[in-house]
């Protein structure tokens, strides 16, 4: 099967602490070994997300790194009030 690059199916997504949201992910077909998978979502909570997805294959095995990092609008959402003294 050959790989190509591209944009993947997106989605909407709903969580309490980030809200109502859009994901559209591209794929990058970039060797028969190794591929990226990059995802901007946009969340009505809490801003944007990025994600990314590394994904690598040897004869003896293979490892996947993922990386995400957001732009908080409010940081005291995921702040659990009922731990704190």
């Amino acid at each position: 099967v050959k790989h190509k690059s591209g944009f993947l199916i997106p989605g909407i997504v709903y969580n309490n602490h980030l809200g109502v949201g859009v994901k559209v992910p591209y794929y990058f077909a970039l060797s028969p070994t190794y591929d990226l998978t990059v995802t901007g979502s946009g969340y009505t909570k809490q801003g944007f997300l990025g994600e990314a997805e590394w994904r690598q294959r040897f004869n003896n095995g293979e490892y996947t790194l993922k990386i995400a990092g957001i732009n908080q609008q409010d940081p005291d959402a995921f702040i659990d009030t009922d731990t704190l003294d």
